[in-house]
């Protein structure tokens, strides 16, 4: 009966044991926990991005398809693609981009000027072409451009690539940084 009893307490743990397991399971959660939420902001921020590029690429097969003007204009906290836009008009609102809020559009350029952002407008013609320019997101401190060229293809860079004019290419090698 000894050996029993011994046998039947020891298939138990004990309050100690279970407290070390709770312990290992809160130390383990927490130092997880933030970098899953580090991994779903980073997608979060790379879906902008992919959005972001999928509706300047759209406008332009848009404007070519509906042999139209098309209008990719920065309103407050949006990107917004218009149709119908004239002179008068300011045209309906065909699809709307709204920024997270961990990204904010820090510039927009269009023939190496800066606009304001609000208001910034790339037109996307008939014939796939469009005015061309830059939007560039900022998120934590590290921007990100979306260029649009001459052709109405839409591409993001790194904030510090030198613009080009039509026809022209640069060379990656031209932004390294040499050491002596």
């Amino acid at each position: 009966m000894t050996s029993s009893k011994a046998n039947s307490r020891r298939a138990a743990f004990t309050l100690l044991e279970l407290s070390v397991v709770v312990v290992i399971i809160a130390v383990i959660t927490g130092a997880v926990a933030p970098a899953v939420g580090r991994w779903k902001t980073g997608a979060d921020l790379r879906q902008f991005y992919a959005r972001a590029q999928a509706l300047a690429s759209e406008s332009r097969e848009l404007a070519v398809r509906q042999r139209t003007t098309l209008r990719l204009t920065v309103e407050g906290e949006s990107v917004v693609l218009r149709s119908g836009v004239t002179e008068e008009e300011e045209g309906q609102a065909v699809r709307t981009l709204t920024l997270p809020d961990n990204v904010s559009l820090s510039s927009a350029t269009r023939q190496a000027t800066t606009e304001t952002t609000d208001g910034f407008v790339i037109s996307y013609y008939p014939d796939g072409s469009s005015d061309g320019g830059t939007l560039t997101f900022e998120s934590d401190g590290s921007p990100r451009a979306l260029r649009v060229d001459k052709q109405g293809r839409a591409d993001f860079v790194a904030s510090d690539a030198p613009e080009t004019g039509e026809g022209e290419t640069w060379s990656a090698g031209d932004l390294e940084v040499r050491s002596g």
